[in-house]
């Protein structure tokens, strides 16, 4: 005798709907943390020209820190991707050489 249990928590579609939410979530602060990282730098960037002293000694640190938040923004951009199920990922071009 075979008993299958089968108990649904959510339906499909409503698990769908949140997965897609959660995704919109994710790639909108990926959004936000990289334009707030530009911002930042470039604000930076101004107040250490106007400041006088040189651009040149804070480069790095401001370069660095715009870095930061790049990588932060990527993470969320890989974390959008791994959410976002097969079917609804892009595919690559086809006839476009690498």
């Amino acid at each position: 005798m075979n008993v299958s249990l089968s108990v649904e928590v959510l339906p499909e579609s409503t698990l769908r709907e949140m997965v897609d939410l959660l995704v919109r979530l994710v790639e909108a602060a990926r959004a936000l943390i990289i334009f707030v990282g530009a911002a930042w730098a470039f604000g930076h960037f101004l107040l250490a020209g106007i400041r006088g002293g040189g651009v040149g000694r804070q480069f790095n640190r401001i370069r660095l820190s715009l870095g930061r938040f790049l990588a932060l923004g990527l993470e969320f951009q890989l974390a959008g991707d791994v959410l976002r199920p097969p079917s609804r990922r892009a595919s690559p071009r086809s006839g476009s050489s690498p």
